[in-house]
């Protein structure tokens, strides 16, 4: 393994984040590459990418969810908790932008967050994975796109 041997996973409902855990541990492409990192809320990915933010080889999150944890700046902009997973990611990139090539973001309100994303040109380097609903994902589209994170950082 290389030194960005973490995939971090933000997501808030806890069968879920547990769902992606567990199939991304089953890929036999990613055992051999990365450990996934899950954290339930925004207030502790605070904290934990403080602690491996230069181990991260793939930022995931989920772009809904509680605001607790944002800057108060940032909540007026989180419409309810529907951006709020991607506003913690897009502070993050702002703060590292080589972050952009290594993160994706999902969302059961594809569209209206795209629209948000591609207002800065750095936003749109970052994939963003459509939910089927607001309680369940397509895995597998969640994890090719990893894998294609994963590949990159291999290569460099």
């Amino acid at each position: 393994m290389n030194d960005r041997d973490i995939i971090f996973l933000l997501e808030d409902n806890s069968l879920l984040l547990e769902q992606l855990k567990e199939a991304l541990e089953k890929n036999e492409y990613i055992k051999t590459q990365a450990n996934v990192f899950p954290c339930l809320s925004i207030e502790l990915a605070n904290t934990a990418y403080d602690e491996f933010k230069d181990r991260i080889a793939c930022l995931a999150c989920d772009s809904n969810m509680s605001s607790v944890g944002l800057p108060d700046n940032l909540r007026s902009e989180s419409k309810g908790g529907l951006f709020s997973g991607w506003l913690w990611m897009r502070e993050k990139i702002i703060a590292d932008e080589s972050l952009a090539d290594r993160s994706l973001v999902y969302s059961a309100y594809f569209d209206e967050l795209q629209k948000v994303m591609h207002q800065n040109p750095l936003f749109s380097k970052v994939p963003c994975v459509r939910k089927k609903t607001i309680s369940t994902w397509d895995n597998e589209e969640i994890i090719k796109v990893i894998i294609s994170i994963l590949k990159v950082q291999k290569g460099r």
